[in-house]
């Protein structure tokens, strides 16, 4: 183990050469260190990015493969009334509408049928009549219309309270039994209930249509009462009048529908234009996505989980990321480079050294050994003081390249999606999870933090750079004749 106590002597006696080369290495120390913690942000960026999206899918219709069979020609006339019938707020059921995969009761049925979904919901709209109440009104003429809209739901926790858009202000809401069984329940909004002197437990008459327009008349129980925050275009108002207005809105359980006289064919093939699944965790996103589209043939639906906001967010993110490798990998393969250049060069220096050496015995592996482990333990403490300095270098780097201009997302891109639905029935644009649907993302902010698995990986760099860009120019003791190199001196 003598080469051990002559690689440390060298280091000891060497104070010049030693420094210079412990100063390289620590410059190539702190950017890889700096390119290392900026990648792994990133990769937590993107894990944070998708759990504030949010676990929620939305399973929505897809406009473009319906308009592509149409113009080829796919689609009859009845299947086409139907499918415009469902962009007027109609309902509408279609076994061709299931067979392409588009999001009715049965195709949701398989799509929450998976070990990643944690709960479900579905909401169908349908025009009621109730002749003894009346309408809220935005103005203060009188109005004689008794028209409501019945909005069916599937979950404990509907879609609308689930995103705070409604609040219970009174009551409670439908329990899972009630919605399995279909239960005449409903919930009222409080202005409503004001005007028509309702409180919990009263019943309200109403009467619906089926889809042979048999008018068939119910009687639900008032369990809950609610205040809604959804704003409204004045343009639907004046064009559907008052019953798109969120206070004359009933929420009634989805499965309601076999009460009124739906058969289970026309439950199955029922379309289900608002939905949301929501699964376990949003890390599951991708694997449940790629399953999903395995089962289902989805020429008329699409899986959408705010995919176009995740990727505008993610964008830069993911680009400041590939830098980052970038980056590590042009210092690592440069500083080999400058390391092994001066190794080659103290090789040739030490050439009475080694011959000396040779001479007295040593062999050729140990004196090889001993000049790595000299680079070694200088780039070991090199690599080690950078450990104070590259987070420091790490944070800069991020915030610089994020705020240049190189890393803006395109327009296309920064626009979350929005779906084109006109209807009632097709409501507005899902945005799943809780991320708003005005929702801006001006700069995302990358904080590197130290970790045990970014100093293994340093370490682990730094061994393997100063090994190989040692070990090579080292090689060149192997062809070292001792006897020519004592003759040579002596010459």
């Amino acid at each position: 183990m003598y080469f051990i106590k002559r690689a440390l002597k060298y280091i000891k006696n060497k104070k010049g050469k030693t420094f210079l080369l412990g100063i390289i290495f620590l410059i190539i120390a702190n950017f890889v260190l700096a390119g290392l913690l900026v990648y792994d942000a990133t990769v937590k960026a993107q894990e944070q990015t998708r759990i504030s999206i949010g676990a929620n899918v939305s399973y929505q219709l897809a406009i473009e493969g319906i308009l592509e069979d149409n113009q080829k020609g796919a689609l009859n006339k009845e299947e086409f009334n139907s499918l415009r019938a469902a962009f007027t707020g109609e309902i509408t059921t279609s076994e061709k509408l299931t067979e392409k995969g588009a999001p009715t009761y049965s195709n949701m049925m398989k799509a929450i049928n998976s070990e990643y979904v944690a709960s479900y919901d579905m909401t169908v709209s349908m025009d009621v009549t109730a002749n003894d109440l009346a309408q809220y009104s935005q103005t203060s003429n009188s109005n004689d219309s008794h028209a409501f809209d019945m909005k069916l739901f599937a979950d404990v926790n509907p879609m609308d309270f689930a995103d705070e858009n409604v609040m219970l202000m009174d009551g409670r809401l439908a329990t899972s039994e009630e919605i399995m069984n279909g239960d005449p329940v409903v919930l009222i909004e409080e202005q409503v209930a004001s005007i028509n002197d309702l409180k919990i437990g009263d019943m309200i008459a109403v009467e619906a249509s089926t889809l042979d327009d048999e008018v068939v008349s119910l009687e639900l129980q008032v369990i809950g009462i609610y205040t809604s925050e959804e704003e409204v275009d004045q343009k639907m108002v004046s064009r559907g009048g008052n019953t798109t207005l969120p206070q004359n809105r009933f929420y009634v359980p989805f499965n309601i529908l076999k009460t009124i006289g739906f058969t289970q064919n026309e439950m199955d093939h029922i379309l289900i234009p608002n939905n949301v699944i929501r699964l376990k965790d949003p890390l599951f996103m991708d694997v449940y996505k790629e399953k999903i589209e395995e089962q289902l043939p989805l020429k008329y639906g699409n899986l959408d989980a705010n995919d176009a906001l995740y990727n505008s967010i993610m964008g830069p993110i993911e680009k400041l990321g590939s830098i980052a490798q970038i980056m590590v990998i042009i210092i690592a393969v440069a500083g080999a480079s400058i390391i092994g250049l001066i190794t080659a060069l103290t090789v040739n220096e030490r050439k009475e050294e080694i011959g000396i050496m040779l001479a007295v015995g040593e062999s050729k592996v140990k004196i090889v050994t001993q000049f790595v482990l000299e680079v070694t333990i200088i780039a070991l403490m090199a690599f080690m003081l950078s450990s104070f300095t590259g987070s420091i270098i790490g944070d800069k780097v991020s915030e610089t390249v994020l705020d240049s201009d190189m890393l803006s997302p395109t327009q296309e891109n920064a626009m979350s999606m929005r779906m084109f639905t006109p209807g009632r029935n097709m409501g507005k644009a899902v945005m799943p999870g809780n991320v708003k649907n005005d929702a801006v993302i001006e700069k995302q902010d990358i904080h590197t933090q130290l970790n045990i698995m970014v100093l293994l990986q340093l370490f682990g760099l730094g061994l393997l750079l100063s090994i190989i860009s040692t070990i090579l120019p080292s090689l060149y003791v192997m062809r070292f004749n001792p006897k020519q190199i004592l003759i040579n001196r002596n010459s």
